[in-house]
């Protein structure tokens, strides 16, 4: 329901979360426009989904900032499409599901800062970039030529692939 009024609204939006578990029921989560949701810490505020479907998914040109909660899906957990993510103090455990971005109409321009990500994060960003900070990540697929990666202080720690980091691409 916050997410269905941020749209009507032509400027940025924040929805804050108080601990507890949120669990969705209807489908995927769509990030329309600028949208920050702010838990009260991986610890307290979890969002859960009940079905395999993505449970967030950044439309193009939209822009996330998720801080402070843990996710748990069937299927994907964030995805961001031609569009922009920040996860801050985000934890997902394995099998939680995955974090991805891409570029179908535009680059896509994925943030995680002080994270744990259980399962693999992937990047077809086009144009765009994964850029991770001080945190612990599975897994790192770059895909397509022009994306950039920046690790600072991360761990990957990869126990469920056969790789680390893997690249199919040229980018930086």
């Amino acid at each position: 329901e916050a997410l269905a009024a941020a749209i009507a609204t032509p400027a940025g939006d924040t929805i804050v979360l108080g601990a507890g578990q949120y669990t969705v029921t209807r489908g995927e989560l769509s990030v329309v426009g600028e949208v920050s949701i702010d838990g009260a810490g991986a610890g307290a505020t979890r969002i859960v989904g009940s079905g395999a479907f993505d449970l967030l998914q950044v439309t193009p040109l939209g822009a996330l900032v998720l801080d402070g909660v843990a996710l748990s899906s069937q299927g994907i957990a964030v995805d961001v499409d031609s569009a922009t993510a920040t996860l801050r103090g985000v934890r997902i455990a394995a099998g939680g599901g995955l974090v991805t971005a891409g570029a179908d109409s535009g680059p896509a321009n994925l943030r995680i800062e002080h994270s744990e990500l259980g399962d693999a994060s992937g990047c077809n960003c086009g144009a765009g970039s994964f850029r991770a900070f001080d945190s612990t990540l599975n897994a790192v697929l770059m895909f397509d030529g022009s994306s950039d990666l920046e690790l600072d202080h991360v761990d990957v720690v990869g126990p469920s692939q056969p790789y680390g980091v893997a690249f199919s691409s040229a980018g930086s």
